[in-house]
């Protein structure tokens, strides 16, 4: 920690490592002065100095939490905060490389030291799922029904975000007729829907749709839903075309 030695700042500075305040030997003071968990910012004279510091070392791999309390109402000057840890210094396989015969060396490729991850801040894979559109399916319902195969299960053990979109493509059987697309998550619809509308009878149009939403931990059911804006409403699959729901955990 470094920041400017002045009359003015806090003479009473508790200072805790994982809820200890550390030993003297462990510490060291420019500047300023500590002594038995306690760091006195006004020490080094009137005039004030720049450049005055105060390090914790001695610390084992791993998680840590150094806890600063001001006791007085005095400010606490504080220009920067250095996190130094020799496990990422470049390990160097030259001759008489003293860097080769540290105790705490890097993580490079010929370092054989094992670590462990500290528990809860390891990742985890994420999710995905990939619904494909088995046959040609077509409807006549103006009002919304589950698109054939477009329908998709998840599971997140933590709240999260799902990446939903789907591709496909649609036909109308006459000129300006129309198919309505939406997605929906658990029964309930979320963003607008998507119009597919033909300029002639039988052209392919391009449907394309992502949303983005929140849901809590637990299972979750993703569905394409559509309907006819009149007359047949067709979602082909053959050669040429396809449909695809895809929902991953982000």
């Amino acid at each position: 920690m470094r920041g400017q030695t002045f009359t003015g700042n806090s003479t009473n500075i508790s200072v805790l490592v994982d809820g200890v305040a550390p030993a003297n030997g462990n510490t060291s003071a420019y500047g300023w002065s500590y002594s038995g968990g306690v760091l006195n910012q006004a020490a080094g004279g009137t005039g004030g100095t720049t450049g005055a510091g105060f390090a914790i070392t001695g610390l084992t791999l791993g998680y840590h939490t150094i806890t600063l309390t001001n006791n007085t109402t005095a400010q606490i000057t504080i220009s920067s905060f250095d996190v130094i840890s020799p496990i990422h210094v470049t390990k160097s396989n030259s001759p008489y490389a003293q860097q080769n015969s540290l105790p705490v060396g890097s993580q490079g490729i010929s370092d054989n030291r094992k670590t462990t991850p500290v528990k809860g801040l390891g990742g985890r894979t994420k999710n995905l799922v990939v619904a494909d559109g088995i046959a040609t399916t077509s409807t006549t319902s103006t009002s919304y029904v589950p698109l054939a195969d477009m329908s998709a299960t998840i599971t997140v053990a933590d709240n999260a975000r799902l990446d939903i979109s789907f591709n496909g493509t649609s036909q109308n059987n006459v000129a300006g007729g129309f198919g309505d697309y939406a997605i929906f998550v658990d029964g309930v619809q979320v963003g607008g829907n998507f119009i597919a509308q033909s300029a002639s009878g039988g052209l392919n149009v391009i449907v394309s749709i992502r949303r983005v939403v929140t849901v809590s931990p637990g299972v979750h059911k993703v569905d394409v839903y559509w309907h006819a804006g009149g007359n047949t409403q067709t979602s082909p699959v053959d050669a040429n075309s396809s449909r695809t729901l895809t929902v991953v955990e982000i």
